[in-house]
């Protein structure tokens, strides 16, 4: 696990400690590192990251950005909510997390074929996601599922966007005007 940590001096070996104990109470075999860990020289912000690397090679992340006066007890309450939320991540599954999942639905609708992003037990996109997949929709024809399958358009590099919604409003309107005479046969 990578845990990346920003605190004024004073919180920081309260913090590291409070945060390794913890893991390695729920992850025993884990090794720990920490690739950032420096002084914020702020008394009032604080700033954990803890990134799991699954055995398939994904890596899944959590953080909290503290803005509040700092005590105590903060390393208890920021150690508590990020360990918390990784081990409902890592728990579902996935193979992104929460954060990493709205950013993949332009990829997703511009790539060729049906995409998948693995978000495991999770039973429906994150509110993020769906919003991006709105967006999408409303520049491209395209449709996602609630867990944010798409079939993409399939967008080459160099292609003109233009004149695909050319080609593609052509094709609407000339499906419409068989249907519209398969209409008029049935009267």
């Amino acid at each position: 696990m990578h845990i990346s940590i920003l605190t004024p001096a004073f919180m920081g070996n309260s913090l590291r400690k409070k945060v390794t104990e913890r893991l390695l109470a729920r992850y025993p075999e884990a090794d720990i590192l920490y690739p950032i860990d420096e002084d914020t020289s702020n008394g009032t912000r604080l700033y954990l990251l803890v990134v799991a690397e699954t055995s398939y090679g994904y890596r899944i992340g959590q953080g909290c950005l503290w803005g509040r006066k700092l005590n105590p007890a903060t390393s208890d309450s920021v150690t508590a909510i990020v360990i918390k939320a990784l081990e409902r991540e890592l728990d579902a599954g996935g193979c992104v997390d929460e954060y990493m999942q709205d950013q993949l639905v332009v990829f997703q609708a511009l790539a060729e074929g049906r995409s998948t992003v693995g978000t495991g037990k999770k039973a429906r996109a994150t509110l993020h996601t769906q919003t991006a997949s709105w967006v999408v929709r409303q520049v491209l024809v395209l449709t996602f599922d609630e867990q944010g399958n798409c079939n993409g358009c399939g967008f080459e590099v160099g292609e003109d966007c233009a004149e695909r919604k050319v080609e593609d409003a052509v094709a609407d309107l000339e499906k419409v005007r068989i249907e519209s005479n398969a209409d008029k046969r049935l009267e």
